[in-house]
């Protein structure tokens, strides 16, 4: 794609080629005269055969909605190593980028956004750590098989926003978003690895302000029944009575 004056185009919010041209695309590179690039929205939808972008300018600020949805071969975002200025992802911006394991050379602790969906079903994204505070979606991270958190240090977690991420294994910072802000439905849902691991409650302030969605932590079911549940350490009864119907298994 040639633009007579590429530094003047600050927005790419559609796809490269219309009726389906964009599953040709094999690769895709920005020059550096590409200065003035700030945002990205739909360019790459159903690259599906794309497994690489080249960026030779630094300038991207924002990777907004369904800018790589459904790009199946991506593996490398950034060959170049350019786009370190990245703060917001928007939604379903890399949902079913089944190939990408990382999102570098983005440093994710900078990104103060994500949207719904924006990863879901990127089977092999790996490590992710949060900004202070940020918000987790509806969906955000859904399907994740292989990411690893050390630290939820952010802010309310929505519905399925990390459902079915079978290797999630810790809960450290999860009981002062439970207090604070809440754990959506779902949210945990599917998280295997944590089927070992309790959650106690008995340090809140108030159980008046568990917010924990239905099944948010059930790890496995059998014909259609929870067969595993999550433990809520010492103050599991107290906080199902506080809110019931929210986690009515256990696995005691």
């Amino acid at each position: 794609i040639y633009y007579e004056n590429p530094s003047a185009i600050s927005s790419l919010s559609q796809p490269l080629f219309n009726d389906d041209g964009n599953k040709y695309i094999l690769r895709a590179e920005f020059c550096e005269k590409a200065t003035g690039l700030k945002t990205i929205s739909n360019i790459f939808k159903n690259a599906s055969a794309m497994s690489a972008t080249i960026w030779k300018t630094g300038s991207l600020t924002a990777i907004n909605n369904y800018a790589y949805e459904n790009c199946e071969s991506l593996i490398k975002l950034d060959t170049q190593n350019k786009i370190t200025n990245v703060k917001r992802i928007g939604t379903g911006a890399f949902q079913k980028c089944s190939k990408l394991t990382s999102l570098d050379p983005i440093n994710t602790t900078n990104i103060s956004a994500i949207g719904e969906y924006s990863f879901m079903d990127c089977s092999k994204l790996g490590s992710y750590s949060f900004k202070e505070k940020i918000k987790i979606p509806k969906s955000a991270f859904n399907g994740c098989e292989k990411l690893n958190i050390t630290n939820f240090n952010c802010h309310n977690i929505d519905n399925y926003a990390f459902y079915r991420c079978s290797s999630i294994n810790t809960l450290t910072g999860i009981p002062s978003i439970i207090q604070s802000y809440g754990i959506g439905a779902y949210s945990f849902n599917g998280c295997t690895a944590l089927s070992n691991k309790k959650l106690d409650l008995t340090n809140l302030a108030t159980l008046d302000k568990i917010n924990i969605g239905t099944e948010a932590f059930v790890m496995a079911y059998e014909d259609g029944v929870p067969s595993k549940a999550f433990v809520y350490g010492t103050t599991r009864d107290k906080a199902c009575k506080a809110k019931p119907n929210v986690y009515p298994y256990s696995n005691e």
